[in-house]
């Protein structure tokens, strides 16, 4: 009989410690966060299906509503990443690759600046084109 009685006791005190954390300021705080970041997630689902079903992407129906999808669940597990500091790095590592005097216009021309585009990727490529001014180097005096 005292071991039944231990049980309970330690159930009511689980059941209390439980109950003094699910009202507590951290959990509350963690419970709002969460809905908040879905619904963000969701509003964003939901404007990338009425794309897909608007044809405005360039993939077929099937595959853009399995991204969107894909995108969501990614979402929700807070594994999804703003591209702009990955893509910037990248394209400074890529500059960085290059002998010291074409670095430069490696990053002028990946920063899109004095830059024209052409093309798309529906029509099977985008051609950029970058207009870098060069100073020749002064002409060797004439020998006689």
């Amino acid at each position: 009989m005292l071991t039944r009685l231990t049980q309970l006791y330690n159930a009511a005190l689980a059941a209390g410690a439980l109950s003094a954390f699910l009202f507590s300021p951290v959990a509350m705080a963690a419970s709002t966060a969460k809905p908040a970041a879905n619904a963000g997630a969701q509003a964003q689902y939901q404007r990338d299906v009425a794309r897909c079903k608007a044809g405005e992407t360039n993939q077929d129906r099937a595959t853009c509503l399995r991204e969107a999808g894909a995108a969501l669940n990614e979402a929700r597990h807070n594994r999804l990443a703003e591209p702009g500091a990955a893509y910037n790095q990248d394209a400074t590592n890529r500059c960085k690759a290059l002998p010291a005097g074409r670095q430069q216009d490696c990053l002028t021309q990946m920063s899109g600046q004095n830059t024209t585009t052409q093309g798309s990727v529906e029509s099977g490529g985008v051609l950029r084109e970058t207009v870098i001014p060069v100073v020749p180097a002064p002409a060797p005096a004439p020998t006689r």
